[in-house]
């Protein structure tokens, strides 16, 4: 058995299938998918090279200059992991975020290692078969974007959906690949280069018009890639192409910059396919900055690999969470060199700087000699060029590193004077080399198998986690999220939605009627779903104890137990303050405290809190409604009226605003005030009955039976079946006042069939 030749068949399996590979049945379909695809090609391909090193007794080894960049930036992966604040998250990644864990550090650079070591075509295979995942890629992406859907379901049937990324990051590759795509294939066989060739043009084709639609005020990033790309094709192709006369190649490349410029200029929009988009948001460049200078004081060895939303709770600015998506939590930075300074501190910066330098010297020294009079490898360089940009711009998944590792094997394959030179160690030759060689396989073998073990449980998990997120049933879904957890024990997720899940069987086995059991059995039922609503709530806070999100959600839960657990008051307070000390510009936890407060009848407290959650966000509505109902129970009728205008101003058209602040200002003696605030709600609201009541009520006061008689007539529309209002008709169509002074509209009940 040629064992080279099956390594050499698992990089080309890596190279092809991760830009298309996700499953449908998982909870996180694509990053997951990826990376357990990834260690499981390179875990084999690391085992069946460490066998043959065995079996034959000598390691032969092509060099490169790269190997000690890549080193250097596991070695920073592992020590970022050690000191990570979650290290399961450090080596495995959780959710989508998978790309920079150790075990897909270590995965992508074993691939790199095995394809300079096993390939023997100076890499033209394996450049053929990244353009044909590409194209295919592209082209299932671009049908996405225009509608048409090869997969169904809610999922996989958005426009937005493909298998590279998000959609700026499919359209960030596809900028970067342009040049990759201009290089012809190489290759003898008439039918396989006619299979590329294809490939290759719908890669292109697919590209450009990715490029077209994705344009948009936001997506200046995808031109500059495309430039950079497309600028270091004509920079590093000139010479070769212009000798061979072949001038009319820039053409493309040229028109493509015009173009682009255009386009960006103009803001073109395709807002008929545009608009169908979900809007991509992340953190501007400088809050990433400030975030990633903060972090690196106060951890210069990082939060851990795939942990950077442990350092954005804990340093996010307070500006960054004035607006709409004050709750939203990033889980990378703008750019991925940002994420990495908050990931891996000091040392991954260092790492990533020899990275830069390491490849900058190869370039420049390709370039000196002319990339050996060959324009492929010009344009290889230029799609790395474009790829290695991306660090600075974007955030990258594991497609994009992948592909940039493999053409920068190819790179290194493509140069004579490296693969002309490999080395060949004779492991039984020399003790040392023995030695090495032996412990090398032990160490290699048992990574794998171990790696294997605990990726197995987690596949097994994230099937159990997608089934729960889509079980109807709630006992299902209980079952699911346990299965889930007793495979994999350190993702927080399912513990967080478990509690939740359990709360709301809870607030079910609370409302009246029948139980279908004994109160004996009832009461012991209710017993143990509050217990394991506490117990999973707490395990979680025990699995990930710098995920704020764990605090807040086992506060969340003592919440909603205070009737019912003695204690649970002082409990969610605790856990409140916990949420708040790993992420202070969280407004959520102010008002989640806050309204513990005003349960309790600390009105203080509450204050306190609503307030410093209005700081952060000021048109924060449930707050202000909170803080006006605070000011409200401790008299200060003219500062819950202030709250209640706020929220009118950020709120003109929600009829239920304005119904609470006629009732707050003719409670205030402002009565006019009272009945311009009913006259709007029921003007935003026609169908508003409780507040053309209370409307009809003011109109009566005033000795309007008339306009009162009007309101409840509107009235009778909605609620034909109403007594009462049946009644209040009669006697204002005879002309009866029924409402005299020095009654008080506020002391007559409202509708209890509200619309």
């Amino acid at each position: 058995m040629d064992m080279r030749k099956v390594i050499r068949w698992l990089v080309y399996a890596g190279a092809f299938l991760i830009p298309l590979w996700f499953l449908p049945f998982t909870a996180d379909v694509l990053e997951f998918n990826k990376q357990i695809l990834l260690f499981a090609l390179a875990g084999v391909g690391l085992v069946l090279f460490l066998i043959d090193m065995i079996r034959s007794g000598k390691l032969r080894m092509v060099p490169s200059v790269f190997y000690w960049p890549l080193g250097g930036l596991i070695i920073a992966g592992v020590i970022a992991t050690a000191m990570s604040v979650h290290r399961a998250s450090s080596v495995f990644g959780v959710g989508s975020e998978r790309a920079f864990s150790l075990i897909s550090w270590v995965s992508v650079a074993v691939l790199f290692f095995l394809a300079l070591n096993v390939i023997e075509d100076r890499g033209k295979a394996l450049r053929n078969i990244i353009v044909s995942s590409l194209g295919i890629a592209f082209l299932f992406g671009a049908l996405q974007v225009i509608g048409l859907h090869l997969f169904p379901g809610s999922t996989f049937g958005r426009p937005s959906f493909n298998t590279i990324g998000s959609l700026n990051a499919m359209g960030l590759l596809a900028a970067a690949a342009i040049p990759l795509f201009l290089a012809r294939p190489d290759l003898e066989v008439p039918w396989q280069r006619m299979a590329i060739q294809i490939l290759r043009f719908t890669g292109l084709l697919t590209s450009l018009f990715l490029l077209v639609v994705l344009n948009s005020p936001n997506s200046h990033l995808i031109w500059i890639v495309a430039f950079i790309g497309l600028l270091a094709y004509i920079a590093f192709t000139s010479s070769t192409e212009a000798a061979a006369g072949k001038m009319k190649f820039f053409a493309l490349p040229m028109a493509v910059i015009v173009i682009g410029i255009f386009l960006w200029i103009i803001q073109f929009n395709w807002t008929a396919i545009t608009s169908k988009f979900p809007v991509e948001v992340a953190p501007k460049h400088s809050d990433s900055y400030q975030i990633a200078k903060a972090a690196l004081k106060a951890k210069p060895l990082g939060y851990g690999l795939e942990n950077f939303v442990i350092g954005y709770d804990r340093h996010r600015p307070a500006s960054i969470v004035n607006n709409v998506l004050f709750q939203a939590r990033f889980t990378d930075a703008t750019s991925e060199v940002e994420t990495m300074a908050v990931e891996g501190g000091i040392p991954m910066l260092l790492a990533f700087i020899a990275f830069i330098v390491f490849f900058v010297r190869a370039l420049i020294r390709r370039v000196k000699e002319n990339f050996s009079g060959d324009a492929t490898q010009g344009k290889v360089w230029a799609t790395c060029v474009a790829l290695v940009a991306l660090f600075f711009l974007y955030p990258l998944n594991l497609s994009i590193v992948l592909t940039l590792l493999m053409l920068l094997a190819i790179a290194v394959l493509a140069s004579q004077s490296e693969t002309s030179e490999a080395r060949v160690y004779d492991l039984e030759g020399k003790s040392t080399y023995s030695l090495i060689g032996s412990v090398s396989f032990i160490v290699g073998l048992v990574a794998v198998l171990v790696g294997g073990y605990f990726i197995t449980n987690q596949v097994i998990a994230n099937v159990q986690l997608a089934k729960a997120e889509t079980a109807s049933d709630p006992d299902k879904k209980v079952a699911a999220y346990v299965a889930s957890i007793n495979s994999y024990e350190q993702d927080s997720r399912p513990y967080r939605a478990l509690s939740q899940t359990l709360l709301t069987l809870i607030a079910d086995d609370l409302k009246p009627g029948q139980k279908g059991t004994t109160q004996a059995e009832f009461a012991t039922r209710l017993q143990n779903r509050i217990t394991s609503a506490i117990n999973v709530a707490v395990r979680a806070t025990e699995v990930d104890p710098a995920d704020s999100e764990n605090w807040l959600n086992r506060g969340y839960v003592y919440q909603n137990l205070i009737n019912l657990v003695n204690g649970s008051d002082e409990a969610a307070i605790n856990m409140y303050r916990a949420s708040i000390e790993r992420s202070p510009a969280n407004a959520l936890a102010y008002v989640r405290l806050g309204n513990v407060y005003l349960t309790k009848g600390n009105l203080d407290g509450a204050e306190e809190q609503y307030k410093k959650a209005i700081e952060l966000y000021n048109n924060y509505g449930q707050a202000l409604y909170n803080l006006a109902a605070t000011y409200d129970r401790k008299g200060e009728l003219a500062q819950a009226i202030k709250q209640f205008e706020k929220l009118q101003a950020s709120n003109p058209r929600d009829p239920s605003i304005l119904f609470q602040s006629g009732l707050l200002y003719y409670r205030n003696g402002q009565r006019d005030a009272a009945k311009a605030a009913w006259e709007r709600a029921v003007t935003v609201f026609p169908d508003y009955s409780n507040a053309r009541w209370y409307l009809s009520l003011v109109y009566e006061e005033n000795n309007d039976l008339k306009g009162a008689l009007a309101q409840v007539e509107a009235i009778e529309k909605v609620n034909p079946d109403n007594q009462v209002v049946k009644d209040r008709l009669e006697k204002l169509r005879a002309g009866i006042r029924t409402f005299v002074p020095p009654n008080d509209v506020l002391d007559q009940a409202p509708l209890n069939s509200q619309q």
